[in-house]
């Protein structure tokens, strides 16, 4: 019969069934759910056979992990602020598009918006001490991939994709906010600031991630922490009498 001639080859359609089920582990947000999710990840980019038991026991070779599969198991890393794991998968996504070697079958796809802000929420979540300076890192990276694009003008490219939007700034100034990081707050509004200028720039809510950063800064030092979320508040005040921002409220 077939199931005795060896593992049965799973077809290229079949991975949205696979997605679905690293889906479900990530909606179970459980650490023994994100090992699941792992091993059966692993077991798709290196297509190892999976025992099927349904009475008589048979493998099926999973199919390679698509951008679906990688941005799940991101979605379940920063969810569980597992942010060296999320780390090393957006590493090895980023590393993509930066070869001159031709693309391999086997190779990760490069990352979309989705995936950065899961890896943002990773540091966000995380408890390393580490986690907002490597948030702010990736950040950095981002614009000079960015920046880089736009000055070889090469539109047509799929970096272009890494060009950092308002979502990914919002997300990177929640993780020094949690973490209370004013100094990093502040400087991630500057870099939103020149990024997106005039009114595409810092929201309402960007600058109140920045002051909550400093009001945590404040159960360490308090009267700096209060010095310089004044002066940001007072920024705040200018940017809405000028239309920046609406009007403050209580």
């Amino acid at each position: 019969s077939p199931l005795e001639e060896g593992p049965i080859a799973s077809s290229s359609l079949d991975v949205a069934c696979y997605n679905s089920i690293l889906h479900g582990y990530c909606k179970a947000s459980k650490r023994e759910d994100m090992h699941s999710a792992v091993k059966l990840f692993q077991a798709m980019k290196t297509e190892t056979p999976i025992e099927i038991n349904t009475g008589s026991s048979f493998f099926v070779i999973p199919p390679m992990p698509d951008i679906i599969s990688y941005a799940s198991l991101l979605n379940c890393y920063g969810k569980l602020g597992m942010a060296s794991e999320a780390e090393k998968l957006i590493n090895s996504m980023m590393s993509v598009g930066t070869t001159t070697r031709k693309p391999l079958e086997t190779d990760p796809p490069e990352p979309t918006i989705a995936c950065y802000i899961s890896t943002m929420q990773a540091f966000e979540n995380s408890f390393d001490r580490d986690a907002p300076a490597r948030a702010l890192a990736l950040l950095q990276r981002l614009e000079s991939i960015g920046q880089d694009s736009e000055n070889k003008r090469d539109k047509r490219s799929r970096r272009s994709n890494r060009m950092p939007n308002r979502i990914i700034y919002n997300y990177a100034l929640r993780c020094m906010s949690k973490h209370g990081r004013g100094e990093e707050a502040e400087k991630i509004l500057n870099m939103f600031n020149k990024a997106h200028p005039n009114c595409n720039g810092p929201d309402i809510y960007a600058y109140a991630l920045a002051l909550r950063a400093w009001e945590r800064v404040g159960k360490i030092n308090p009267k700096m922490a209060a010095e310089r979320a004044e002066k940001l508040f007072i920024e705040m005040k200018n940017l809405s009498s000028e239309g920046y921002l609406p009007p403050l409220e209580l």
